[in-house]
């Protein structure tokens, strides 16, 4: 009979936050067992007796569970650095050196932001792959990759606009649009001498504010779907009673 861990109070999985903190009460042991093995060879690595202590072998489902949950947190790193960059792009640092525009303060923002959502579809993409192959011998596969694939595509059609628009910047030219253009084009009439008609200064704002909202309002979708995804993974991996389902090992 398969091994399990032991019993976990069971606990309904709805959203990112729950499916997370199941997560990790699964790995939480296996996570403290290697802090102490670490601690315990460094202790004995001092007291020169590193040959008494020989690796441990760790468990086929240890070694699983903890590529499951470390796949998982680069995808929660990523959405976390989303939600920092419009903080970021709300405070323009006086420090700031003055070849420093900035059209080039927002600029970069924004194209930061960009790379970060391909980062996160393809962070994404690649933890559904490892599911698929770790479970592809269960009963539940093709339930799995249904549901994988329904995320994928939702994840896909979601930021279509700003992988595309990504790429192009990446590929092409830089990324541009109207608050952008306008700001550089104040920007160049002071340089030149100019004087617009109105503070340069409200322009950036104007373009600081429009960024923020999209990057935010963006972000907001992103948690909607992080929340489907939770529920979705949590109902796959994890039995009614709160335990993790390990892939059952082929017999042959």
């Amino acid at each position: 009979m398969h091994q399990q861990r032991g019993r976990l109070t069971p606990r309904r999985i709805t959203n990112l936050r729950t499916f997370e903190a199941a997560l990790w009460r699964v790995v939480e042991p296996y996570a403290i067992q290697l802090m102490d093995e670490h601690r315990a060879r460094r202790s004995a690595a001092q007291r020169h007796e590193a040959q008494q202590l020989p690796p441990k072998a760790p468990r086929r489902d240890d070694v699983l569970l903890h590529r499951i949950f470390l796949s998982h947190r680069e995808i929660a790193e990523s959405f976390s650095t989303l939600n920092r960059i419009p903080v970021y792009l709300r405070h323009f640092p006086s420090s700031l050196p003055r070849r420093s525009s900035r059209l080039a303060w927002v600029r970069y923002h924004v194209e930061n932001y960009f790379h970060e959502l391909y980062v996160f579809q393809n962070r994404s993409e690649a933890f559904f792959k490892q599911l698929l192959r770790a479970y592809r011998k269960q009963a539940y596969a093709l339930s799995l990759e249904e549901r994988c694939n329904k995320l994928e595509k939702a994840l896909k059609d979601g930021l279509a606009g700003a992988v595309t628009a990504r790429g192009r910047h990446v590929h092409d030219r830089r990324f541009d649009d109207n608050s952008l253009r306008m700001l550089e084009l104040i920007e160049l009439l002071v340089e030149g001498g100019g004087r617009p008609r109105r503070d340069r200064t409200l322009f950036f704002e104007d373009a600081q504010m429009e960024k923020r909202f999209w990057m935010k309002h963006n972000n907001a979708e992103i948690k909607k779907w992080l929340d489907e995804y939770g529920l979705v993974l949590g109902g796959l991996l994890f039995m009614p009673d709160g335990r993790f389902r390990f892939p059952v090992p082929s017999r042959h």
